[in-house]
């Protein structure tokens, strides 16, 4: 457990390394999240190798691989993403793959590239004897578990160059842009003269952390910028590449964003292990890089395909105290509400009911009391959520289950959540079904000893000798728990067929993704463990041997590493290694925890969920949920919100309070087709405070139309009042939003006035934006007037208002919300 100084703050989210591809609906593939583990493992069945916590080639294996295969069924496209919040602790990108030059056939090429990312799991807030969260246990001393997600064998520089437009990731550096055309900066545009404006000059105004003019930089010139400035949309300079004028004396400028062209950022170092001074934050779901390439000897035969070989792996590890963590993390358990307990568990030896008839409450209890189910032969851990109950008049509750029984086969019946011998609700926090395997000393030479021996392609006397050599494996703690898992035909042989068809099987896909091993990391040396399988390898492959050893080498991170930003100095790296599908599937569908918005595209209704007991730290985080069209949800963001006073006309008090969030915090959302992209331009107006339910209704807006310009010109202020001339943006539910530009530029351009150029607006978009707000409970919508073609027209859902020739205007907001509390 971990409490040191310097860790990352506590995670606050978990997220897929990939979405998944849905091929249901007619027409292209679509990309949509994983709501259920079993896409992963269903996918995970496919990969040619990687399997966890033993490989294909026989070898121990900490990760799991995504390739080509696992890409039938995952949306890898878009690049592998964060499982967790973290910081980034170290990388490495090759400038151009290496590759092992194999005396005997062709050389493979290879990815050394990586990313590490550490995180802090840490426990929720214990709940007071009066129901109420002891806020004591949110202090430094409260037990927490540093661990790590490593991603491997990813995609090397020139795959950039060779795609400008493919994303990078952000921790690559300060985004870099350049002042081009959309930046009009100049004598004849400026409301105020610009004393560092050159003669004729055009480009971006830069200013100071006031707004105040503090320099020029003229089109052509390159920005980096770093984090946002005091002024909304304004973020800081950090580097400048050109011909800027500065103020005398200036030490920090600012540039808007908005005027200003992404340049492809690329890595100040490659082909080296970077590790930075301060580890640097990323969120879960961001950006950690794009599958590689990884060639086998078997890939460069002749007799097989020179195809690229895309490959990627993830390991989970911590170097701390797992067990202590765990037990801290049960007895936490035992004392949080009923609410909390959001699995069921079905144990080994639990006897499912299999009534005759319809499953009335009274038939299950009759079933159950007749006995003669099948019992269950592996534990089943499933989130109540994706199951149907059906309830008896005493309120206990049925569910139907899927269990593995003796023999390997599936069996379903019912199991209730009370009075049933062998099931119970758990928290996840009770981490149900997670086995430890203790140190595993096994060598890399018994590893593969054991494998060559039984694959039964070497001469009697050395198929003896291998066999011998490799006896230790058989009785050693990862095998012996796999035999326990999967070897239900008693052969005493794990295959990578058998793997493959255990993962396509729930349960045990769920065993072995909970099984938490102790053993040394394959990153870490020294090499001496790979020179003792020498004396086994065959005369004839020798020379391609000592070549695979020299990629191993390079392999090797873990030297770059050690003894920074946490992590041990030891050498060999011994690590508690987890498999990440099931680590994340553990705590992702953890309970709401803060005040939550679920947002139903289905009919543009709001849920509104209000837990019992809120952590200190969360009752000033609003969350945002949202179910598209095929019901699959989305968590879309948390902002921090603040309280204000309601207010009616004139601003005077009116009772109430309103919850209000700055839009300019709200960031954009990419997942698959769902998808929004929202700019507010703080150079229009200084209300960017709006109300927490009314940014639900937005955000259902944008996301049903996925449109990636959304530009606001705002709300209310900070205190819910109306400013700047108008009267009705008050309490943050009346807003204003630009037109839509049909060239894309709604968000880099200024207003568009469709009094003199209704042409450039983007009309049939309009109307589906208009109808979306109107359908989250914008009822009352306000605009201009236009004429195309000699024809007058009202946008949807629209009355006239003068002077809103260049905005269109939200009021009656009246949504249909509904209140939960859990």
């Amino acid at each position: 457990m971990s409490n040191s100084t310097g860790a990352p703050p506590p995670l606050r989210k978990f997220s897929w390394p990939f979405p998944k591809t849905d091929t249901s609906a007619s027409g292209q593939p679509s990309s949509r999240e994983v709501t259920d583990p079993q896409d992963y493992y269903d996918a995970l069945a496919l990969a040619e190798d990687g399997f966890y916590p033993i490989g294909a080639n026989g070898q121990w294996h900490g990760g799991i691989h995504f390739g080509r295969q696992t890409g039938t069924l995952l949306d890898q496209d878009y690049g592998l993403r964060c499982i967790a919040d973290g910081e980034v602790i170290a990388w490495k990108i090759d400038d151009t793959y290496p590759a092992v030059a194999y005396d005997t056939c062709g050389a493979a090429t290879y990815s050394t590239g990586f990313v590490l990312v550490r995180h802090r799991l840490a426990l929720p807030a214990t709940p007071a004897p009066d129901g109420t969260t002891d806020a004591s246990d949110e202090d430094d001393d409260a037990p927490t578990l540093l661990f790590y997600s490593l991603y491997m064998h990813l995609l090397d520089w020139q795959g950039y160059r060779q795609h400008p437009d493919r994303p990078r990731p952000s921790f690559w550096g300060d985004d870099t842009y350049t002042v081009a055309a959309q930046a009009n900066d100049s004598e004849r545009t400026n409301r105020q003269p610009n004393p560092y404006l050159p003669p004729d000059g055009v480009g971006l105004n830069l200013r100071d952390a006031t707004n105040a003019y503090a320099g020029f930089a003229p089109r052509g010139t390159r920005l980096r910028l770093g984090e946002e400035g005091p002024v909304g949309g304004y973020f800081a300079v950090t580097g400048i590449v050109g011909d800027a004028v500065l103020a005398p004396g200036v030490t920090q400028v600012y540039a808007f964003r908005g005027e200003l062209s992404p340049v492809p950022t690329e890595p100040d170092i490659k082909d080296g292990v970077v590790v930075p001074e301060t580890p640097i934050p990323i969120a879960a779901g961001a950006l950690v890089g794009h599958l590689g390439e990884y060639k086998r000897y078997i890939d460069v035969d002749p007799m097989c395909s020179s195809d690229v070989r895309p490959l990627a792996q993830i390991d989970v590890f911590t170097t701390e105290n797992i067990e202590a963590f765990i037990d801290a993390s049960r007895n936490l358990a035992a004392r949080l509400p009923n609410t909390a307990k959001t699995l069921l568990v079905v144990d080994r030896g639990a006897q499912l009911a299999v009534p005759s008839g319809t499953p009335s409450p009274a038939q299950l209890t009759a079933a159950q009391g007749a006995g003669g189910g099948p019992v269950a032969h592996c534990t089943r851990v499933l989130p109540i959520k994706a199951l149907t109950a059906v309830t008896g008049d005493d309120g206990s509750r049925w569910w139907p289950v899927d269990v593995g029984i003796a023999g390997g086969g599936t069996a379903s019946g019912w199991v209730r959540e009370r009075d049933h011998a062998h099931v119970r609700l758990a928290s996840p926090w009770e981490w149900p079904g997670f086995e430890i395997v203790h140190v595993d000393d096994t060598r890399p030479d018994q590893f593969y000893a054991r494998h060559a021996g039984q694959q039964a392609q070497v001469a009697p006397d050395e198929q003896s000798a291998l066999e011998q050599s490799g006896a230790a494996v058989d009785t050693g703690p990862i095998f012996r728990k796999l035999y326990e898992i999967i070897d239900d035909s008693g052969d005493r042989k794990i295959t990578a067929d058998e793997l493959r068809r255990a993962l396509r099987k729930p349960w045990l896909a769920q065993a072995l993704s909970h099984l938490i091993v102790e053993h040394e990391s394959e990153w870490s040396g020294p090499m001496g463990k790979w020179d003792a399988i020498d004396p086994l390898i065959p005369e004839s492959r020798k020379a391609d041997w000592a070549k695979e050893k020299e990629r191993i080498a390079s392999l090797l991170w873990w030297d770059d590493a050690k003894g920074q930003h946490g992590l041990p100095d030891g050498d060999p790296l011994v690590a508690m290694n987890l498999h990440a599908i099931g680590f994340i599937a553990a705590f992702k569908q953890s309970p709401i925890d803060c005040l939550t918005y679920r947002i139903h595209h289905h009919n543009g209704s709001l849920e509104r969920i209000t837990p019992a007991n809120i952590a200190p730290a969360r009752r000033t985080i609003v969350r945002y949920l949202y179910v598209d069209a095929a019901g699959t949800e989305h968590d879309v963001g948390e902002y921090t919100f603040s309280s204000a006073s309601m207010v009616g006309p004139g601003n005077a008090p009116a009772g109430g309070t309103s919850r209000l969030v700055d839009l300019r915090d709200l960031g954009n959302y990419a997942s698959g087709s769902i998808r929004y992209g929202f700019h507010y331009d703080t150079r229009l107006t200084l209300r960017p405070y709006i109300a927490d339910h009314a940014l639900a209704s937005l955000l259902g807006a944008m996301l049903d139309t996925g449109y990636e310009d959304v530009s606001c010109n705002g709300f209310s202020d900070h205190r819910g009042h109306s400013i700047g001339g108008s009267s009705s943006h008050r309490n943050g539910v009346n807003g204003d939003f630009k037109y839509f530009r049909a060239d894309g530029t709604t968000q880099t351009q200024s207003s568009l006035h469709i009094d003199t150029n209704p042409e450039l607006m983007d009309e049939a978009r309009q109307n589906a934006f208009n109808n979306a707000l109107h359908k989250y409970g914008w009822h009352d919508l306000r605009a201009w007037r236009y004429t195309i073609n000699g024809q007058s027209r009202l946008l949807n859902h629209t009355q006239h208002l003068v002077n809103h020739q260049h905005h269109l205007h939200l009021q009656g907001y009246n949504p249909t919300i509904t209140d939960r509390h859990e």
